[in-house]
C-alpha cells in the first residue's frame, strides 16, 4: 500500500514535471517565433536599407569582398555583417542609422550614394575642364603680356629714335628762324629809314599838292558859276522847265498809224525815240498827276534828211486825234543841246512789284540812245535828275536785335540809301534842276512796253 501510494506519488511528480517542461516548450517556442520574427523584421528593413542605399553593382562587389567561410553562419549574422560592412564604406562609424548617414552626407530624398558619386564625378570633370581653359587662358595670357613687352620695348625705341630726330630738326629750325629774325630785323631797319625818307618827300609833295588842290577849288568855284549861269539861261530861260521845251512839229498825217515830223538826219534824230504829241495850241502841259503825257506816242521809224516817219504806238485819247501843227517832245533829247542826266536808284519799268538795278540801266541806256550824256554825279551842269523808287528806311532795332550783328547791317544799309536819295532831292531842288521820278520820265520819254 505504501509502495503504491509512493508509486502513485511519482507519476504526479512525473505527470507535473512534463507539464512543466511542456509549459517552459511552449514558452520558449513563443520566445524562439517572436524573436525570429523580430529578426525577420530587422532583416527585411535592413534589406529595404540596403536597396535604398546601395545599387545592385555595389551590391557585387561587397559580396565579393565577403569572406566565403561566413557562409555556414546565418542569414542574419551575414546580413548584419553585410549592413555594417556597407556603413563603413559610408562613414567611419558603423553604428550610425542609414537615416544620420543620409544626413551627413546631405542626400535628397531619392537620391543614391551613387547618384551623389556621379554628380561628384561630373563636376570634377567640369571642374576639371575649367582648370584647363584657366590653365590655357593664363598661358595665352602670358604669351600677350610678353608680346606687349616686347612691342613696349619696340615702340619705346622708336620713341627715342623719333624724340631724337624732332630734337634735331627743331634745333635746325631755331637756327634757321634766329637767322631769319636777324635777316627781317635788318631789313626793317632799312625800310624804317627809307620810309622816314619818304615821308619827307611826301610831306613835302604832299603840301605842294594841297596848294595846288586850294587853288584848283578856287578856279572851280568860278567855272561852276559860270556853268550854272550858262546853263539857267540856256535850259530855264524866262522860267521853262526844259522838259516843256518842244522838239518839233508833226507836218503830215498819212494814215491812222503814220504820221510825219520835221526832224531828220541834220537834226541829230535817233532812230526808234518815241515823242509825246501835245495840241499845238495847249503845248508841253503835264496831265492831273504832274506827268508830262501827251494824247498819244509816236516812234521813229524811219530818218529823211529833213523828216523823219513815224508810227504811232500809242493811240490818241477818246475824243482827240492827231492833227498837222501838233507838236512833239521828249526831254532827253535837243536838236542844238546835249542835255546831261543823273540817274539814281532802282527802278521798276514794267511794273513788275520788284525794282532792280537792271532796270535803271535801261534808264540809262534810253538816255545814252537818244541823244542825252549820263553823269555819275550831281553838280550845276546837270540838266534833269532822274530818280527811281525811294529806298525804304528800316526802323531802328530793337530789344536783341539791338546785338544782332545783320540787323544792325540792314538798318545802317537802309539808312545810307535812303539819305543819299534824300541828299540828292534837297542837292537838285538847291540846284534848281529839274526832278523827274520813274512815271515822268517815262511818260516824256513816251516809253511803251515792247
Amino acid at each position: 500500500m505504501a509502495m503504491r501510494a509512493r508509486g502513485g506519488s511519482g507519476a504526479i511528480g512525473a505527470a507535473v514535471l512534463f507539464a512543466i517542461i511542456a509549459v517552459l516548450a511552449v514558452i520558449l517556442a513563443v520566445i524562439f517565433h517572436t524573436q525570429k520574427t523580430e529578426v525577420q523584421v530587422s532583416l527585411a528593413d535592413a534589406q529595404d536599407q540596403v536597396d535604398k542605399w546601395v545599387t545592385e553593382n555595389e551590391k557585387t562587389r561587397i559580396a565579393a569582398m565577403i569572406d566565403m567561410s561566413s557562409i555556414e553562419r546565418t542569414h542574419a549574422g551575414q546580413l548584419m555583417e553585410l549592413i555594417g560592412l556597407h556603413k563603413s564604406l559610408l562613414t567611419s562609424d558603423s553604428g550610425k542609422s542609414f537615416e544620420a548617414i543620409r544626413v551627413s552626407l546631405d542626400l535628397e530624398p531619392g537620391k543614391t550614394v551613387q547618384n551623389e558619386l556621379d554628380r561628384l564625378r561630373a563636376e570634377e570633370q567640369s571642374d576639371k575642364q575649367l582648370i584647363d581653359q584657366l590653365t590655357h587662358e593664363r598661358d595665352a595670357a602670358v604669351d600677350r603680356r610678353a608680346a606687349a613687352e616686347q612691342e613696349k620695348a619696340s615702340l619705346q625705341q622708336k620713341h627715342e629714335q623719333t624724340v631724337a630726330e624732332l630734337s634735331a630738326q627743331l634745333n635746325m629750325l631755331k637756327a634757321e628762324y634766329d637767322a631769319a629774325t636777324a635777316k627781317a630785323q635788318s631789313e626793317i631797319e632799312a625800310l624804317t629809314a627809307h620810309l622816314t625818307t619818304t615821308r619827307k618827300d611826301l610831306t613835302g609833295k604832299l603840301s605842294e599838292t594841297r596848294q595846288k588842290r586850294d587853288e584848283l577849288a578856287a578856279k572851280n568855284v568860278v567855272l561852276e558859276r559860270k556853268i550854272a549861269e550858262i546853263t539857267s539861261s540856256r535850259n530855264i530861260a524866262s522860267g521853262v522847265d526844259p522838259s516843256r521845251l518842244v522838239d518839233g512839229e508833226v507836218v503830215a498825217v498819212l494814215e491812222v498809224d503814220r504820221v510825219y515830223v520835221d526832224l531828220g538826219v541834220r537834226d541829230k534824230v535817233p532812230l526808234g525815240i518815241t515823242f509825246e504829241v501835245f495840241d499845238r495850241i495847249d503845248g508841253v502841259t503835264p496831265d492831273t498827276n504832274g506827268n508830262y503825257r501827251g494824247k498819244a506816242t509816236v516812234e521813229v521809224i524811219n530818218v529823211g534828211e529833213d523828216s523823219a516817219v513815224c508810227r504811232v504806238v500809242r493811240r490818241p485819247l477818246r475824243g482827240t486825234t492827231i492833227n498837222e501843227g501838233d507838236v512833239i517832245a521828249n526831254p532827253v533829247y535837243d536838236r542844238d543841246a546835249v542835255y546831261r542826266f543823273h540817274v539814281f536808284g532802282q527802278f521798276d519799268i514794267d511794273n513788275t512789284g520788284r525794282a532792280t538795278a537792271f532796270d535803271r540801266r535801261r534808264i540809262e541806256t534810253m538816255v545814252s540812245q537818244w541823244g542825252g550824256q549820263l553823269s555819275n554825279e550831281l553838280g550845276a551842269n546837270i540838266d534833269f535828275l532822274v530818280l527811281g523808287r525811294q529806298p525804304r528806311l528800316l526802323a531802328p532795332p530793337t530789344g536783341s536785335d539791338k546785338l544782332n550783328p545783320q540787323k544792325l547791317r540792314e538798318f545802317a544799309d537802309s539808312k545810307k540809301r535812303f539819305g543819299a536819295y534824300q541828299g540828292l532831292v534837297a542837292e537838285a531842288k538847291n540846284l534848281s534842276i529839274p526832278i523827274l521820278n520813274q512815271n515822268r520820265f517815262l511818260a516824256m520819254v513816251g516809253y511803251y512796253r515792247r
